[in-house]
């Protein structure tokens, strides 16, 4: 059973491309203070305009920041295509995200 507080992080942006160091501080900032996870490319909002190629990289991140600590990343897989939410799942799982939040297809009927 998944217990604990988890927070779902924004995708930091400067200049039109991920802010990588902006979001290295706000990772560290929730592993110093003992968060049990954080939800990357969940649905704050800017994770249905996120590209193919920076969804990994943000993934990436994340669960390089949590890697040796008591934080879990978990990866926002849902989309408006069930295909393409199942690709981004196994994506994260071979990351080594500590699991997925998946939403029921959006915006389609």
């Amino acid at each position: 059973m998944l217990r604990g507080v988890l927070t779902a992080l924004v995708t930091p942006f400067r200049d039109g491309a991920i802010d990588e160091a902006a979001l290295r501080t706000l990772m560290r900032q929730q592993v110093e203070a003992g968060i049990t996870g954080v939800v990357l490319c969940g649905s704050t909002g800017e994770a249905a305009t996120l590209s193919r190629d920076e969804r990994p990289r943000v993934n990436a991140i994340g669960i390089e920041m949590c890697g040796g600590t008591d934080t879990q990343a978990w990866i926002g897989t849902g989309t408006n295509d069930t295909r393409t939410s199942i690709e981004l799942t196994e994506e994260a799982q071979k990351q080594g995200a500590a699991g997925a939040m998946v939403v029921a297809p959006y915006y389609n009927k």
